[in-house]
């Protein structure tokens, strides 16, 4: 059996009624929860920011509290829907027993005008997060805490970029923390994660004149796939994602 959390704001939640799926190998059927309890939260944010020229630093320091947090209960019966008795996914949205979220934000943005030309053109941008989550919910073992489903505990952004005259040149780093992503009712070492992983992009144009530009991009230039890994230690891979490397080059006209 596992859990997941669904889309927040979905309205079939509340309904009482029920929706048979074949489209895996195993029958899925989705119910609602008509006593489901409105999802609710109270918190603080506090920041601080400083502009320097042409720049930005901020620091934002954050705590929430979380009351009915929604989630989707999955288990397996062996049921006929109309294919004789096989085994059926039941999926329908609990309410958690807590959730807690705090952490802090860095962000930097600094366009590097004091520097002499040509490299008055450089400038960067840089934010990171760092959460500390904790999400209390009931399984068929008991009460069960891990971090915040499906959410990193850390998240970077950075990029260098080049814009002088009619040139504009970009090399971006993104960086996703491992996070939980199936939590199993019944055997917490069935628990399946995401591993962090890395990801580069690149772009560059040139403007011709005001109504034609050429540029060129690049994305996952790392050629980073998505792992998943389950067991003892997160040592056992689940599953293994290659999405391989995306490039554009194109002409832009404007009017």
């Amino acid at each position: 059996a596992t859990l997941t959390l669904p889309a927040p704001g979905s309205s079939g939640s509340l309904a009482a009624n029920e929706n048979l799926s074949f489209d895996g190998s195993v029958p899925t059927l989705s119910r609602g929860n008509p006593n489901l309890k409105a999802r609710e939260s109270e918190g603080f944010d506090l920041s601080f920011e400083y502009y320097p020229r042409d720049g930005l630093i901020s620091i934002a320091l954050f705590n929430k509290a979380i009351k009915n947090e929604i989630f989707t209960l999955q288990s397996t019966e062996q049921l006929d829907v109309g294919r004789g008795v096989e085994p059926v996914l039941i999926s329908t949205p609990r309410n958690a027993e807590d959730a807690k979220i705090k952490g802090i934000e860095i962000a930097v943005q600094q366009a590097f005008t004091f520097l002499p030309a040509p490299f008055d053109g450089f400038g960067i941008n840089a934010n990171a997060t760092v959460l500390d989550t904790a999400f209390t919910f009931l399984t068929a073992t008991g009460p069960r805490t891990r971090g915040l489903y499906q959410q990193p505990e850390l998240t970077t952004n950075e990029s260098i970029y080049y814009q002088r005259g009619p040139l504009e040149a970009r090399v971006s780093h993104n960086y996703i923390g491992g996070f939980l992503e199936t939590i199993n009712d019944t055997i917490p070492n069935a628990d399946q994660y995401w591993k962090g992983r890395h990801v580069f992009d690149a772009s560059v144009s040139w403007r011709i004149n005001d109504n034609f530009t050429v540029f060129a991009e690049a994305q996952n230039l790392s050629n980073t796939g998505r792992q998943e890994v389950t067991g003892p230690g997160q040592r056992y891979l689940q599953e293994w994602a290659n999405y391989g490397r995306t490039y554009w080059v194109g002409l832009a006209l404007s009017f």
